[in-house]
């Protein structure tokens, strides 16, 4: 099949106006028709000339305070003397629905289509044999059947979320794929349930998750950012060791290096003409500072000459201490997903609690969760996170 050459329209003509910016008074239910619906006067304020309106012409009105008497109406009379006119409404079926006081906006037309969406009651109900839809009803449907279909045609069915408490606003009942922005696309599956490394969005209210299927760029850096080891800035410091005797470890040196912490992993640069038979060792031996020694492995003492070295601290990738679940949380708080309620919510679950320990453990991870901000605020609030913050090294 192959998509067709022209995309229809219907009902979309503007008319030709008659009399425009009229001010809605009053809406008043006159008498019914038999076929169905109703004649209902209309009564402007001021002294608008009506003189030439006839029957036949359109009554565009929006803005009532009943929206039953809202739409593109036939005219069926009008009065230049008292200021009115009478249309036929075909969902408007008594006077129950009047109303004075209103400030409506008001326009007479020749040649406009009439549209007329159906009220919310006969939506429900639809047509009944062997009723037959008023010219309103019916350009109402098509108008909007091919004002689909152009939305369609012209790639208008990708929809765009601003972010993810926007998609969590709508409730959805049927399957389908938006995307979301800063975050990626996401599938909705109105059956799917909360499980560990499945769907990571539910809605406000409605059942079902959206699925991440493709991760947009820059949420794919704030979760793997934390996966990556850090490197601190490299420090290059000019050394000047003792002699180090025969098979012996010399008297160690430090270095600066702003940032470190113990356990970190420390890369040593030595100098060029180091000298043979001498190895190198470094760590952090307390914060900002790396221990570094030398062991000479030779039958003889060695003086190294004072040279440059270079130190490189790194975080080593935590990755391996984070589950399923812990990922899922991480990526929750990260996205926006979570607020205080619901993550103490989750942490209620079997074996969250126990996930997101090992998660703020992650010494990677928990830089990346206590921000000083958002993200923080809703751990704090939250009296089970808060008690793991607390119990495994503070804030």
């Amino acid at each position: 099949m192959t998509a067709p050459t022209t995309i229809p329209t219907w009902a979309d003509g503007a008319g030709t106006t008659v009399v425009g910016s009229l001010t809605v008074t009053a809406v008043n239910w006159r008498s019914s028709i038999a076929s169905g619906g109703s004649i209902t006067r209309y009564i402007f304020s001021g002294s608008p000339s009506l003189a030439s309106v006839v029957a036949g012409h359109e009554i565009e009105v929006s803005g009532c305070a009943n929206a039953i008497h809202d739409g593109t109406l036939r005219v069926t009379a009008a009065n230049d003397a008292d200021n009115w006119i009478e249309a036929y409404n075909p969902d408007v079926t008594s006077s129950g629905t009047d109303e004075t006081g209103s400030s409506a906006s008001a326009a007479i037309l020749a040649g406009a289509p009439r549209k007329k969406e159906p009220s919310a009651s006969k939506k429900a109900l639809g047509a009944r044999s062997p009723e037959k839809p008023s010219d309103g009803h019916l350009n109402w449907i098509l108008y909007w059947v091919c004002a689909w279909i152009e939305y369609f045609a012209n790639g208008g069915s990708i929809i765009l979320r601003s972010g993810i408490a926007a998609w969590k606003a709508v409730t959805r009942t049927f399957s389908g794929a938006e995307l979301i922005q800063g975050q990626g696309w996401y599938r909705f599956d109105p059956d799917a349930t909360d499980e560990p490394g499945e769907g990571f969005i539910p809605q406000d209210s409605g059942a079902g998750l959206g699925i991440i299927e493709s991760a947009h760029p820059d949420a794919m850096a704030a979760m793997l950012a934390a996966f990556v080891p850090e490197i601190l800035p490299p420090v290059q410091a000019v050394l000047n060791f003792d002699s180090v005797s025969a098979g012996a470890v010399g008297t160690p040196l430090t270095v600066t290096v702003p940032g470190a912490v113990v356990g970190d992993q420390v890369i040593l640069g030595p100098p060029s003409g180091i000298d043979t038979g001498l190895m190198w060792a470094g760590f952090v031996s307390a914060a900002n500072t790396v221990q570094i020694r030398l062991f000479n492995g030779t039958g003889s003492p060695i003086n190294p000459a004072e040279a440059t070295w270079s130190v490189t601290v790194v975080r080593p990738n935590s990755m391996p201490v984070i589950t399923t679940r812990g990922l899922k949380i991480f990526v929750n708080l990260i996205g926006g997903v979570y607020d205080s309620t619901s993550l103490e919510a989750d942490l209620g679950i079997a074996d969250n609690e126990a996930a997101f320990n090992l998660l703020v453990n992650s010494r990677q991870h928990r830089a990346a969760l206590l921000d000083g901000g958002t993200i923080e605020a809703i751990i704090s609030g939250s009296a089970t996170a808060d008690a793991i913050i607390l119990a495994t090294g503070g804030y």
